[in-house]
């Protein structure tokens, strides 16, 4: 019998079974919230790689959303990712232009964007070293109460320190605040890198959730927590709104294979009652999106959510539309364009332009047809500065359908849907009232023949406005309008306006002549957009190229009416449209 006190040794490692204490996972968590990743804390510089399969700030969203207090300041944060397609980072540029286009701003002046240090940053010095990369990122933020906020600059400032922190490196990034909508909100755009160097991988769970508790922790900073008074009003409100709100999100958390049960201890983080979630359900049921089973027991539909974001996007943009259009039109009646077979078009006037809230980056355009009816169609952010102004006249048409999939036998896959396409032919680049009395030959002239007698709306005003044009044209002794004459008088005054604004003398150019000088802006006309390019001490005006949209500066030259741009030069001459 063997004593007792004999034992045999297991060896391993040591301290496998040991628990950890307390302090030592807290410590843990404090290191992977402040550094990242546990196990490449105190390395000054991640190898390309390392983290490739998560990205940072993984740490900071967990630790971010478990100290997320229920009465926060609460805002709307659109996150998507770009990435460099066959065209390179044309596509980044775009973006960059777009959010810093003018009238978005609240000071006046041409569109602008600022970075960490500066409140007109270099834009194509951006672009510049963006060269390359293989991804940009994009956040779009609404903060709730940014009507109370003193500075968004500033706000956005505080907020990518924070960023950088939790990323633990700094981050190339520009941004630019518009106001032209009825929520106030920011645009960032933050270059990815490129994989050989300083490649910038964000962690999945840092963008849907760390990011916004910590945009949402810099505004309660500014403003505080909300207080019972104002907290009752927005959680009445989430009751009864048709979007995706906070308490849908503790519902999601909360449902097992879609079903919810009210009866367990279930509290969300963002601090929903047991009364708040019930008259949710209810209010879910009245728009057929869940069903009681009976007792504490509800069922919630499959796609509730993305149903739910569907319409909190249709009521932002009607929200956007009544407070970039007024009261003259009314969004809940506007059609959306149909593109059923190739040539459908409708003509009428450009009320708008209302960017869409979504990752799409598109823009909705507003048009009040001659039909008298009010239509909508999806325009790419791109495309929007190839439009003229709010007033001119415009033809959408449905193009032939393409194939979204491109060549599926290069890439091993079933051809996608065919989309219709939509295309915009300008047909009048000044409003119609301006065409009345206008030494010119104008859109209103070509309409002779063009039934309108039982038009309504926009096209009851162009009946109108047609007759003016005709009675003004006998009594200067122009009708019936000669076209030639006309556009040649038109352009001649048009000519001898830019010239006293710019201090040079015009230049027709030849045919087999070839001009070089700078953009300096476009003129509309009757006839349509002409380029003003100027030269040291001469300029020429030629034809607006349809899908131009050249930067201030550029370099330009034209050979047979054709304009040709180049680089953007350092000192960009000031431009008046």
């Amino acid at each position: 019998m063997a004593d007792e006190k004999d034992f045999e040794p297991r060896l391993g490692q040591p301290g496998k079974d040991r628990r950890h204490r307390p302090s030592s996972q807290l410590s843990a968590l404090a290191r992977s919230a402040r550094w990242g990743k546990v196990h490449t804390f105190g390395r000054p510089k991640l190898a390309w790689g390392t983290v490739r399969h998560q990205g940072r700030g993984k740490g900071a969203a967990a630790i971010a959303r478990h100290h997320a207090h229920p009465s926060r300041r609460r805002l709307f944060l659109q996150t998507s990712i770009a990435v460099a397609g066959s065209s390179g980072t044309k596509a980044f540029a775009a973006h960059i232009a777009y959010i810093a286009r003018d009238g978005t701003s609240d000071r006046e002046g041409p569109g602008r964007v600022f970075d960490r240090t500066n409140d007109d940053a270099d834009q194509q010095a951006f672009n510049k070293r963006a060269r390359g990369d293989v991804r940009q990122f994009r956040w779009m933020v609404s903060p709730d109460d940014a009507g109370e906020m003193q500075d968004l600059t500033r706000f956005t400032r505080i907020l990518m320190k924070q960023v950088e922190r939790d990323l633990r490196r700094e981050v190339d990034w520009v941004a630019a605040s518009h106001f032209n909508t009825a929520h106030p909100h920011i645009h960032i755009a933050v270059r990815g890198g490129t994989p050989e160097i300083d490649e910038l991988i964000i962690a999945r769970r840092y963008l849907t959730h760390g990011l916004r508790h910590r945009a949402e922790e810099t505004i309660s900073s500014e403003l505080g927590l909300g207080r019972a008074l104002e907290i009752a009003p927005n959680m009445s409100r989430a009751v009864e709104d048709d979007r995706y709100t906070s308490i849908d999100k503790d519902l999601h958390r909360a449902a097992q294979s879609g079903v919810v049960d009210l009866s367990g201890p279930y509290q969300g983080p963002a601090g929903s009652s047991w009364s708040a979630r019930l008259s949710r359900l209810c209010h879910l049921r009245s728009r057929g999106l869940a069903e009681h089973l009976g007792g504490s027991t509800w069922r919630l539909q499959p796609g509730w959510t993305e149903t739910l974001r569907r319409m909190g996007q249709q009521l932002d943009l009607q929200q956007d539309m009544s407070a970039a259009l007024g009261s003259r039109l009314d969004p809940g009646s506007l059609q959306e364009f149909s593109t059923g077979k190739p040539g459908v078009a409708v003509t009428g006037r450009l009320a708008g332009v209302v960017a869409e809230r979504t990752p799409t980056g598109r823009h909705v355009v507003v048009l009040e047809g001659l039909d008298g009816r009010q239509w909508t169609a999806a325009m790419p952010a791109r495309e929007v500065r190839t439009l003229p102004e709010p007033g001119s006249v415009i033809t959408i048409v449905s193009a032939p359908a393409i194939s979204v999939a491109g060549s599926p036998q290069k890439r091993g896959m079933e051809p996608g849907p065919p989309v219709q396409p939509v295309r915009f032919v300008v047909d009048a680049w000044i409003p119609v009232e301006e065409q009345v009395r206008r030494k010119a030959y104008t859109w209103l002239d070509q309409l002779d023949g063009t039934s309108l007698e039982d038009a309504v709306g926009f096209g009851a005003e162009v009946r109108a406005a047609r007759l003016a044009r005709q009675l003004w044209l006998r009594s200067e002794g122009l009708y019936p309008a000669a076209r030639e004459t006309l556009q040649a008088d038109e352009l001649g005054d048009v000519a001898g306006a830019e010239a006293n604004r710019l201090g040079k003398k015009f230049k027709e150019v030849a045919d087999r002549e070839i001009f070089r000088g700078i953009y300096a802006g476009y003129v509309d006309t009757a006839q349509g957009r002409f380029a003003v390019i100027a030269g040291e001490t001469r300029f020429t005006l030629a034809a607006w190229t349809e899908g131009e949209a050249p930067a201030p500066g550029q370099q330009a030259s034209v050979e047979r009416g054709a304009i040709a741009f180049g680089r953007v030069l350092t000192r960009a001459p000031t431009i008046t449209h």
